[in-house]
């Protein structure tokens, strides 16, 4: 399992200007609506620093929010504070998590599942996910696809460059597992940078080993969607959307 560590401090300020939490909290609820479910209390699982479990918590539902970091809960747990919400985070791998209770929906976005990268660490998550929801509760979840890994991703170099932070991104592809070397320059209050390194790694899941993933734990598989859509997932999707229910 890849840590974030100093990544957590800058991480907002590079997924603000990608992610639009509002529509991502607003597609989850069109997921939950066509699927029949009425969630009130939500798993989060892989929260980061909370931007999705504090959008969702704005809209009235009850939220837990896990993740492997500290780091990033820190960040999260904070960004509660600031909104007055009572939202409970719980630092813990998601491929071996425990609940004091049910819950009515699991939600795991921004390719969470991706970075589950040993044997056997998908089924286990998806038991856990089947052993905590609550009947008929629903779990939705995307993936960087096979094809954007393969195709889009790796091997590549890619560049960025704000107004605050400057980064590299080296991409390595080995079987099913994609290396990410990530280098950062990041400006500090006196006008200086400071370097930190990190790598982190994804395994590619097809949809044929996801669909058996679900099957196996007793969750059944009810969509599979080009990712902010209601359309089908195509061969040259780069994320795709899944939604299950436990029976």
């Amino acid at each position: 399992m890849n840590q974030y560590t100093d990544f957590a401090a800058i991480y907002d300020r590079l997924m603000t200007a990608d992610v639009d939490y509002r529509a991502w909290c607003a597609y989850l609820e069109n997921l939950f609506e066509k699927n029949g479910c009425a969630p009130s209390l939500v798993l989060e699982l892989g929260c980061g620093t909370g931007s999705m479990t504090v959008a969702l918590a704005k809209r009235g539902y009850s939220m837990i929010g896990l993740d492997i970091s500290t780091d990033m809960l820190n960040i999260a747990g904070q960004k509660a504070r600031d909104e007055g919400l009572d939202i409970l985070y719980l630092n813990q791998d998601m491929a071996d998590f425990e609940l004091y209770g049910t819950v009515d929906a699991v939600v795991c976005t921004l390719d969470g599942l991706n970075y589950l990268t040993e044997d056997g660490d998908l089924e286990r998550t998806f038991s856990l996910v089947e052993l905590y929801l609550n009947p008929g509760g629903i779990f939705v979840f995307d993936l960087n696809t096979e094809h954007k890994i393969r195709n889009v991703i790796a091997p590549q170099t890619f560049l960025y460059d704000t107004e605050d932070v400057f980064y590299t991104w080296q991409s390595e592809l080995d079987g099913e597992l994609c290396d990410y070397y990530l280098t950062f320059f990041v400006r500090q209050e006196d006008g200086a940078y400071r370097r930190f390194d990190e790598t982190h790694t994804q395994r590619i899941y097809t949809p044929s080993a996801v669909e058996h993933a679900l099957a196996s734990s007793g969750l059944e598989l009810t969509g599979c969607y080009e990712a902010l859509t209601l359309e089908a997932a195509g061969a040259d999707c780069e994320r795709v959307f899944y939604t299950a229910v436990k029976k």
